[in-house]
């Protein structure tokens, strides 16, 4: 692989490199007022928001093949091409990162499709700056939206071969940009599936 990368948009682009797909928040102040610090004592508020980024892997629409995400046990995919590249961020510290090699993704996965939560009793409005992006290794970034809604859980994009009936090497990137919440779903790997 190699070459240049195509800019991603609402109708998708190709992608002939390495990406780093990334969710990013910025950490919560302490609490510095008597109430503030009252409320979290009472378990009001919660001081720290918690993101988590995972990508769900798929060989067909009906069959998911694996999960990546930051918790332990779920960190790559056999072939380590899908890699979650930090631990679960649970402060926005860091962010959490997916990094894509994908020359190594095995041939049988034709799609991953990236979700956002916010765990907790919390939406994305409670977060201040949530965001997610997609960038080249370098950091150029292609695409970032702002997370914004009420609204607890966001399948953010897909990226799938060029022909999801081969094992063709192209691979394209589409936005998807919706927002649901997480605490209706019974299981996201079946939920996604509409996605693929």
């Amino acid at each position: 692989m190699g070459g240049s990368f195509e800019g991603i948009g609402k109708h998708g682009g190709n992608m002939e490199t390495n990406i780093v797909v990334t969710i990013n928040w910025d950490a919560e102040t302490p609490a510095s007022g008597v109430l503030d610090r009252a409320s979290k004592l009472l378990g009001k508020k919660q001081l720290q928001h918690n993101l988590d980024i995972s990508c769900y892997t798929y060989c067909n629409p009906t069959t998911q093949v694996g999960c990546i995400s930051g918790y332990s046990g779920l960190t790559s995919n056999h072939s380590n091409a899908i890699t979650h590249t930090t631990k679960d961020n649970t402060d926005g510290q860091f962010g959490e990162n997916i990094e894509l090699i994908f020359e190594g993704i095995p041939k049988h996965v034709k799609t991953l499709v990236f979700l956002v939560e916010v765990m907790g009793n919390h939406n994305f409005s409670d977060v201040q700056n949530p965001h997610a992006c997609i960038s080249t290794p370098d950091g150029e970034i292609v695409l970032e939206i702002d997370l914004k809604p009420e609204k607890s859980a966001y399948v953010f994009a897909k990226i799938c071969r060029s022909d999801v009936l081969s094992d063709a090497p192209d691979w394209q990137s589409i936005l998807i940009n919706e927002y649901t919440e997480h605490a209706k779903i019974e299981d996201w790997g079946t939920y996604l599936s509409q996605f693929v």
